[in-house]
């Protein structure tokens, strides 16, 4: 069996911050911002937290897909900043749309989140585990970043998508994934610590990127993946 996408939905925060209003708060611009990364804007959280933006998406994806929610048997969220640890963002969505036959856990992977996420819900019913099955993708990353590191703030936004699965025959889903621990600091979340707080909240947390770093690696392991997945599957460059 194969999980075939039978609904997706998204969701953005309605706030938009374009490159002239990062370039108020740190020493940068529009035209260094595009030429750098190809960004013009982003969405941000004001009232929104990560498990409500994961609903929406989801509530969303339902609707697409014609499906009651009694039928979703597992819920996976993707994500790296959920506002809440218990329960977990994924219950918190079973909760906002119905699912009430779902089990639900969270999945930290950070970029690559969503298709590990993906993969994971394939594998589940390719085992026959699971027959349908919403995988969610969300993050509020401005609460993680530093606002004043500008190599870092102006890459991230917030949102979220959604997608369900449903079991069908078919050609199987062919899939690669790999992690090198060494690169680690390429992403990392620092401790800054605050003077101005009282002892109990003596340090605040940010995520520190290595642009230069992470696109050197993804440009030369991205071909190397794409090359293993097609080796899989028997296929040839020129099919695609």
């Amino acid at each position: 069996m194969v999980g075939k996408i039978c609904g997706t939905g998204s969701y953005a925060p309605h706030r938009v911050m374009g490159n002239n209003d990062l370039a108020k708060i740190v020493d940068t611009s529009d035209e260094w911002i595009r030429d750098r990364t190809g960004i013009g804007k982003r969405h941000i959280i004001e009232e929104e937290t990560t498990s409500y933006m994961a609903g929406q998406a989801a509530l969303r994806a339902v609707e697409q897909s014609g499906i009651d929610p009694d039928e979703i048997e597992l819920i996976i969220v993707a994500t790296s900043s959920s506002e809440t640890i218990f329960p977990c963002a994924a219950c918190e969505v079973q909760k906002m749309i119905g699912a009430v036959h779902a089990a639900g856990y969270d999945m930290n992977a950070a970029c690559t989140g969503f298709v590990l996420a993906f993969n994971t819900a394939q594998a589940y019913i390719s085992a026959g585990l699971y027959r349908t099955v919403m995988v969610i993708g969300a993050d509020s990353m401005s609460n993680l970043v530093d606002w004043s590191d500008r190599g870092t703030c102006i890459l991230f936004g917030d949102g979220a998508g959604a997608v369900i699965l449903r079991a069908e025959e078919g050609a199987p889903v062919h899939m690669a994934a790999h992690s090198n621990g060494s690169k680690g600091p390429a992403l990392t979340e620092l401790s800054r610590h605050r003077k101005d707080w009282d002892k109990e909240n003596d340090s605040e947390s940010y995520i520190h990127m290595d642009g230069q770093a992470v696109f050197k690696f993804a440009v030369r392991k991205v071909p190397e993946i794409i090359e293993e997945v097609l080796e899989q599957a028997e296929a040839g460059l020129d099919e695609v």
